[in-house]
């Protein structure tokens, strides 16, 4: 498991967040920060956005609270797309325009 250590907002004395993240092809990232930072952000320096990257779980080191899943989440919404996931989450919005086309056509039909 790869390990990050946030830049923008380094864990503290105070606040410590771990944040275990899931790519989509099944490899995880240890990601750990001081809980000052946003999603996108948190996302963005493993490199990933919310359409990439999944939570699995969070952990706040000093009150010892937790919160996890078996199943990452990936989401298409609210979504600042990475390089990579850019052009796919462009493709699926246009898929989506002609899903609704097509089907405001095939109601108009019946």
């Amino acid at each position: 498991m790869k390990t990050i250590t946030s830049k923008l907002s380094p864990p503290t004395t105070e606040t410590h967040m771990a944040y275990i993240y899931q790519t989509r092809d099944g490899r995880h990232i240890n990601y750990e920060c001081g809980g000052t930072c946003t999603e996108h952000e948190r996302k963005r320096e493993c490199g990933g956005c919310t359409f990439c990257l999944g939570e699995i779980s969070v952990v706040n080191v000093f009150l010892k609270a937790s919160w996890g899943s078996s199943r990452p989440t990936f989401r298409r919404w609210p979504c600042e797309p990475c390089p990579t996931c850019k052009p796919k989450l462009e493709r699926l919005d246009e898929i989506d325009r002609l899903i609704y086309e097509l089907n405001k056509e095939k109601n108009a039909l019946l």
